[in-house]
């Protein structure tokens, strides 16, 4: 019991470091939780040291950076070149690598992709439809690039990881996850929760918010009404 409540209660964190990131105030957050951390004391006071501490925020930043490079560096991954792909077996070791990738994030970034098949009719539709992964090739192999280059007192190089990783999930998501996205994203925090990034977005919203700039993805789904409006100020795209 005492497991679940901790459990609901980081999820509950979670879910308002979120919005107080996205500039929502106390009643907006109160509306939107139906109050629900006034009823604990210990998620409260919690919640407040961690959103009122940036060395907190910071350190589990960086925490999860190292974590992701760190396995990429154990499996040895490296980047791949898309227009090699030319059988259901070169196919297979680049699901094999994707799908690698994809277990790293989960387990240390808090996602819930799902993983790809590697079954003849998936290659099949690659094969049709093969200029529609080049986007997440590349996330792939700059995420790779960034892996092994990660210089965890630099938060510049620390927000990269963390932003290809991001532009990775996002582009797993949309290929493979059988939804294609109409909605415009008013919040970085609906386009985390959308996305399974409510983590990342908890621990660098720039990082969320770099890769909604890109936008090259909204496009692609039919998405436009509202693309100057994800925009963000001092922060370049580097999808």
């Amino acid at each position: 019991m005492d497991r679940l409540k901790k459990q609901k209660g980081l999820v509950i964190i979670l879910l308002v470091i979120s919005l107080v990131l996205n500039g929502c105030n106390e009643k907006e957050i109160d509306d939107l939780t139906g109050k629900v951390i006034s009823k604990g004391k210990d998620v409260v006071d919690y919640f407040d040291s961690f959103a009122s501490n940036e060395s907190v925020r910071y350190e589990a930043k960086v925490d999860t950076a190292i974590k992701i490079s760190e396995m990429v560096k154990k499996f040895n991954l490296q980047e791949m070149d898309l227009k090699k792909v030319q059988s259901h077996d070169e196919y297979k070791k680049m699901i094999d690598n994707l799908n690698l990738m994809i277990q790293i994030i989960n387990s240390k970034a808090g996602t819930n992709i799902k993983i790809l098949s590697k079954e003849i009719g998936a290659y099949n539709t690659f094969m049709l439809e093969v200029k529609r992964y080049s986007p997440l090739i590349d996330n792939y192999n700059f995420l790779i690039k960034y892996s092994y280059e990660l210089n965890p007192s630099d938060e510049e190089s620390v927000n990269i990881l963390l932003t290809k990783t991001v532009g990775f999930a996002v582009e797993a998501v949309l290929i493979f996850g059988g939804v294609f996205y109409q909605a415009a994203f008013v919040a970085t925090g609906t386009f985390a929760n959308a996305f399974g990034l409510t983590k990342l977005a908890s621990l660098c919203g720039p990082c969320v918010s770099t890769v909604m700039s890109s936008m090259h993805w909204v496009i692609r789904n039919g998405i436009i009404e509202k693309v100057s409006e994800y925009s963000e100020k001092g922060v370049s795209s580097i999808i």
